[in-house]
């Protein structure tokens, strides 16, 4: 048994037998049942029979479902529930009496059963047809994020449903991982890495910036020790920031370029970060970032980004490749196009990780396939 949620006008309770009355004044109505599921109840012995199930349903401690009452009166007006679970997360349907319509009653409702499942669950879901104009009003004043609008038939007839989510925390906490690769700390890179930094924040997006370029950091020696003990055996910059990487939500990867390629310290860190971290980066968002004086930056944008495509980690671009020129960090400050592209480039991955969150919500991961390894002379 679930306790009473209270609201300003409202008590919702569980239901009784002696609500069948109340309950059959909206079930028969065609007006109230045009966008449910089931079709109206032809008699107060089928409203009986349908609730002494719905009253049986309650032996199940996941049951939730509520009348809706109005405290004044103790008239018993509409009904609120879960119906249903989509990927663990609770689908809400509700009801209510056609006379008690505009009033702002279902949506004090659905404010409080929203506020109670979410004392469990971080997302909850509900659907409204689109042309139910005050179903999708009320859904949206309690703050519910449309996601998608899908035909569905339903009672023999087509309708467009619109899908909603509702993420305690809107899409909570995102953070990404910026790797500094240049040699000098407050160089070029660093302007450029800024640059997006700031866009990223700007979107609600954490940052946590770390400078590799200017560590001794060697090269991985193909030893698989860390297949054994999940880390690197050089301990160095790779082993303290790879559980970061793991937490993070995406990562954005700074180099000068260097005779057309990225600085070699980052790629030591790279190989090593990404062959000896045994985490799953499929989704993780992954953005290149070149400084170069003058060309060669091209070749080193293509370098980075190899570890995200063979990692199921999509790339974020921009309005032009995610580059900047300069020889000082004072010179970065006059290439307006390539700052500018910067903060697109943030703002991009901003929007990315959100919509990769809310569609993992929705549809889940893609699996991936797996198999042996085969080698191209012998198949095998």
């Amino acid at each position: 048994m679930h306790k009473n949620l209270h609201t300003e006008r409202l008590i919702l309770r569980e239901l009784k037998e002696s609500d069948a009355e109340a309950i059959f004044k909206w079930a028969r109505d065609p007006e109230v049942t045009r966008y449910l599921t089931w079709n109206p109840h032809g008699s107060i012995e089928v409203t009986e029979t349908i609730l002494a199930l719905w009253l049986k349903d309650y032996e199940n401690e996941e049951c939730y479902r509520y009348g809706i009452e109005l405290k004044e009166s103790g008239e018993l007006i509409g009904m609120i529930d879960v119906v249903g679970y989509h990927h663990g997360n609770p689908v809400i349907g509700y009801v209510s009496n056609r006379d008690f319509w505009n009033k702002g009653y279902m949506t004090e409702a659905l404010n409080a059963f929203k506020n109670m499942l979410l004392e469990k669950y971080d997302t909850i879901v509900i659907e409204a047809a689109k042309d139910n104009i005050g179903s999708n009003k009320v859904i949206q004043k309690n703050g519910f994020r449309y996601v998608y609008t899908e035909k569905r038939s339903m009672k023999g007839e087509e309708l467009e449903i619109n899908g909603y989510r509702y993420l305690k925390g809107g899409v909570g906490r995102m953070r990404v991982l910026i790797i500094n690769g240049s040699g000098r700390t407050n160089g070029c890179t660093a302007r450029a890495l800024k640059e997006v930094a700031d866009a990223l924040q700007e979107d609600g997006i954490e940052v946590n910036t770390y400078n590799v370029g200017n560590q001794d950091i060697r090269g991985c020696i193909s030893c698989h020790s860390c297949r054994k003990t999940g880390r690197c055996v050089f301990n160095d910059a790779v082993n303290e920031i790879a559980p970061i990487f793991e937490e993070a939500d995406g990562i954005v990867v700074g180099t000068p370029v260097y005779y057309a390629h990225a600085n070699g310290n980052v790629i030591s860190f790279l190989d090593r970060l990404f062959f000896s971290t045994r985490f799953d980066k499929k989704m993780k968002v992954g953005a290149a970032v070149v400084s170069s004086r003058r060309a060669g930056s091209t070749s080193a944008f293509d370098e980075i980004n190899k570890y995200f495509t063979i990692s199921q980690m999509p790339i974020v671009s921009s309005n032009y490749w995610n580059e900047v020129h300069g020889f000082k960090a004072e010179d970065v400050e006059k290439d307006i196009e390539g700052l500018r592209t910067l903060r697109n480039l943030g703002h991009n991955m901003a929007f990315m990780l959100k919509a990769i969150k809310l569609g993992r919500l929705e549809f889940g991961y893609p699996e991936t396939e797996k198999g042996p390894s085969t080698s191209f002379t012998d198949g095998l």
